[in-house]
């Protein structure tokens, strides 16, 4: 990179040996500022390069695509300095899931709330020391979800429902059910709980406390499940298996996944508007928001084991070397977070800013990549 050095630059005007442009003065005989080919091309390239460097294809006459490489690569320099956070929790929860809900600036209460073994919980404030929870359940819990102001759920075996609010008071919900239960998402855009679970079982609820069984058209067990911002719903399970629901999980249709592997975990990217799946022995696919026909990620990932991403570009998991990953290119290439640690995660997300990392052993045993 250079500043301009034609013969016809403003000479000094950002101070000695920095020279700018001059749009000339005719009256005076000032002539404006030539440019020249040297410069243009490093301008170009100075910016073009950048944008390539994250993984963003240059589109003419898309004035996002800087802001959008700035935010990636700072995101990703916070990546690859991840800690590991102490914790004052010495229970042992086993940690399956965790969620987080909250915003100090508004000054609703910010809090993360993670779930495991025999029904225990923990919740943080920091994402730092945390503080065992009573929920009432003694089955293991599996997967929870905020709506974001404030009410989470949690879900578990042999049906087994709970929902806390701020402050920390939990409260047992019959589910009517007495499968296991594996994920639970709310769908803003349909203000709606949907929980997953084996046997194809489907339950949805506007306020948590009650639940009606929906038909999903399967007997495979559902896994995972994630909203997107638009109202679409994926769920994905067992020989392959993804549903899809534009009606708050009221009714469910068939994708085309092109795996027959168990499929463990499903995400949205809102800003990006894809969907990410991964499977049991390394399988990953794709697809647009709205699409149904799935298509296979060639990628240099061993098979992952939690999926998470920021709603923009950046995505982690956990391989089965005990790694934690991300990707910025759509999951095609993993680079190490530099967490050289044996993580043995069953839980990976992003909430509040922070990634977490759950070990499965102990709860307290966290990732956390600050100043996301």
């Amino acid at each position: 990179m250079h500043r301009i050095d034609t013969g016809t630059v403003d000479e000094d005007e950002f101070g000695t040996g920095k020279d700018g442009f001059t749009g000339g003065d005719p009256g005076s005989g000032i002539a404006p500022t030539d440019l020249s080919a040297d410069w243009c091309d490093d301008v170009q390239e100075t910016l073009a390069q950048f944008i390539e460097g994250e993984g963003i294809s240059l589109e003419k006459r898309t004035f996002t695509q800087l802001v959008a490489a700035v935010e990636s690569r700072l995101s990703r320099a916070s990546l690859q300095n991840m800690q590991r956070i102490a914790s004052v929790l010495t229970v042992a929860i086993n940690a399956t899931a965790g969620d987080a809900s909250g915003d100090p600036s508004t000054g609703s209460e910010r809090v993360w709330v993670s779930v495991g073994s025999g029904g225990k919980a923990a919740a943080s404030d920091d994402g730092q020391a945390w503080i065992a929870e009573t929920t009432g359940v003694s089955d293991t819990l599996t997967g929870i979800a905020s709506d974001g102001n404030g009410t989470f759920v949690a879900v578990g075996f042999n049906g087994a429902i709970a929902t806390r609010t701020f402050g920390g008071t939990w409260t047992v919900r019959t589910s009517g059910v007495a499968e296991n239960l594996q994920d639970v998402v709310y769908d803003q855009s349909h203000s709606v709980w949907i929980a997953v679970g084996a046997n194809g079982t489907v339950l949805t609820s506007t306020n948590g406390a009650s639940w009606t069984a929906r038909t999903s058209g399967t007997s495979e067990s559902l896994i995972s499940c994630d909203a997107a911002a638009s109202g679409h719903v994926k769920a994905c399970g067992t020989n392959g298996t993804i549903l899809r629901s534009t009606d708050g999980g009221v009714s469910w249709s068939a994708d085309t996944s092109g795996l027959a592997e168990d499929l463990n975990e499903v995400r949205h990217s809102d800003a990006e508007g894809y969907w990410l799946c991964t499977g049991s022995i390394g399988g990953l696919v794709r697809v647009d928001t709205e699409g149904t026909t799935w298509s296979s990620v060639a990628h240099n990932l061993s098979a992952p084991r939690g999926l998470a991403t920021n709603r923009q570009s950046i995505w982690v998991t956990v391989d089965d070397l005990n790694r934690a990953r991300y990707s910025v290119d759509g999951g095609k290439t993993w680079s190490d977070c530099g967490w050289a640690q044996d993580l043995r995660a069953t839980a990976v997300s992003f909430d509040l800013g922070v990634w977490s990392i759950g070990a499965g052993d102990v709860f307290g045993d966290l990732v956390r990549s600050q100043g996301v």
